[in-house]
């Protein structure tokens, strides 16, 4: 059962459009940070603006990937034949549960992972302490 929830996660488009953007924001950020090349006092904007592009699309995306991975068969009514074919639901509902559990702590290690590396690279770029 669990096998089937990671597949849908891996073939279809949803898990990585959110990934993309995520990436997107992060690397604008970084791009605007840089191209800015703030100094004096404002040398914390080279670590502080991916970390809050992170910040913003980290929790949003998880919240998508939640509710899409929860919604998914409730959208498409295979939810109805699922539950009433499989004798054990429960199992049924725990791999969704798992499955959306590891979607969102993989996501939201890769955000925050691509948030810290982006941060360490500005700041690098930019000289700040």
């Amino acid at each position: 059962m669990l096998r089937v929830e990671l597949l849908k996660i891996r073939r279809l488009p949803t898990p990585r459009w959110v990934f993309l953007v995520t990436f997107l924001a992060v690397l604008v950020a970084s791009a605007v940070v840089i191209a800015l090349k703030p100094t004096g006092a404002d040398l914390k904007w080279y670590a502080d603006g991916p970390t809050l592009a992170a910040s913003i699309f980290g929790p949003v995306g998880a919240i998508i990937l939640g509710a899409w991975v929860a919604g998914l068969d409730f959208a498409s009514k295979t939810i109805r034949l699922t539950a009433t074919m499989q004798p054990s639901r429960g199992r049924m509902l725990d791999a969704k549960l798992l499955a959306a559990v590891l979607l969102v702590v993989v996501f939201v290690l890769f955000a925050f992972g691509l948030a810290f590396g982006a941060a360490k690279g500005c700041s690098y770029y930019g000289d700040a302490p």
